[in-house]
């Protein structure tokens, strides 16, 4: 392909180049060729690369804008749009264009985002009725997503005080120097609950990394309606369960633990010795 406007050389013997029905002369030998070339495409659609240089070559070895336009064929104003853009920077590609104006300005944007860092607890559906926003949901979601506040679904916590978490992080740290082997031995048991019923999710508007903030998660009830399952588990396998309803006290966990937490930790206890192993630690208190 040749770019840039062609310049006929008087010493070239001058020959006679015909298409579309239009003849001209011509010192180019790739003038023909150019133009059958060109003669592919509706005058309303947009031209092809090859269209548009031939719109400029064309030109430059004496062809008139009629002429090019009944060759190729397209409008006298796409003619010149593409002859002078070739001549100008050789090339003919589409220049930069600036896309859809946006629909929602810097300064409503910013007004939406304090407003979902403020309220938290929101979805973009939110956001435009309490705003009054005339703009969509989707935008409103791209404009939170471009400054870095997602929507996600919170994280449901447990009601820790300063003193739990203290008490929990000193526990870690006082069993830190424990190997593999001696944490084989402990038989580790816990309690959860089922939900009775339906739970939707809540989103909350946060930044990344921020999941666990308290301001982003929601407070756990200590007793909802719920099934409780007590369970136990070492490093040779699970133990022994319980389902129950009522709420968890000290006279039922003690109950649960007389069944089968020593149940548990003899069988696993029989098992680690067949192996070699040590004999299992529980730390249960009457």
């Amino acid at each position: 392909m040749l770019r840039g406007p062609l310049k006929t050389n008087p010493s070239t013997p001058v020959k006679s180049v015909s298409f579309a029905g239009v003849t001209r002369a011509s010192g180019d030998e790739n003038s023909a060729a150019i133009a059958a070339s060109a003669t592919v495409s509706p005058s309303r659609t947009p031209l092809t690369e090859a269209q548009r240089y031939a719109c400029g070559i064309l030109s430059a070895v004496g062809y008139k804008n009629n002429e090019i336009c009944t060759a190729i064929p397209c409008s006298p104003q796409s003619v010149i749009k593409w002859k002078r853009r070739l001549s100008q920077t050789g090339a003919v590609d589409d220049s930069p264009r600036s896309g859809r104006p946006r629909l929602i300005s810097a300064e409503l944007q910013s007004q939406v985002v304090k407003h979902a860092l403020h309220t938290k607890f929101t979805t973009p559906k939110q956001i435009k009725r309490e705003l009054h926003l005339s703009v969509s949901p989707r935008t409103i979601r791209r404009s939170l997503n471009e400054q870095g506040v997602y929507g996600r679904v919170a994280r449901v916590t447990p009601p820790l005080k300063p003193i739990h978490a203290k008490r929990r992080l000193s526990f870690s740290e006082g069993y830190s120097n424990w190997d593999n082997d001696r944490w084989a031995t402990v038989l580790w048991s816990d309690e959860t609950s089922i939900w009775m019923g339906t739970h939707g999710r809540v989103w909350v508007q946060r930044r990344k990394n921020t999941a666990r903030e308290p301001e982003n998660t929601i407070p756990r009830q200590k007793h909802p309606p719920k099934v409780h399952m007590w369970g136990c588990f070492c490093s040779g396998g699970v133990g022994g369960c319980e389902v129950f309803e009522d709420n968890l006290e000290s006279k039922g966990m003690k109950a649960i633990l007389q069944k089968h937490l020593l149940a548990s930790s003899e069988k696993e206890d029989r098992a680690q010795k067949s192996e070699g192993q040590r004999g299992t630690y529980i730390g249960v208190k009457d």
